[in-house]
């Protein structure tokens, strides 16, 4: 897995829950099967990033209505390790 390069990001549902996964599962353990849920109830939305073709982080979100103002809730956010802080490094 090569985290060099531009980040591309993916935003879709249950068609991107199979990719997102393994990320989330090495980062969560079994408690990935609740952000998985929330997907496979329509409830909440995926967002893949992507670098070189790699899944390299995954979350988990879903919005609110809290008045007039429309809040978007990260429910699970992970980050394959081999690539944790490389963006930050890369741009210090």
């Amino acid at each position: 897995m090569d985290c060099d390069g531009s980040i591309t990001v993916l935003i879709g549902s249950k068609e991107l829950m199979g990719s997102a996964e393994q990320i989330l599962r090495d980062f969560f353990g079994s408690a990935y099967r609740y952000a998985r849920a929330v997907v496979d109830y329509g409830v909440g939305s995926v967002a893949l990033a992507i670098v070189n073709g790699s899944s390299v982080g995954a979350a988990v979100y879903y919005g609110i209505n809290v008045g007039s103002v429309r809040l978007c809730i990260i429910y699970y956010i992970a980050v394959a390790e081999k690539c944790r802080g490389a963006w930050v490094l890369a741009r210090s």
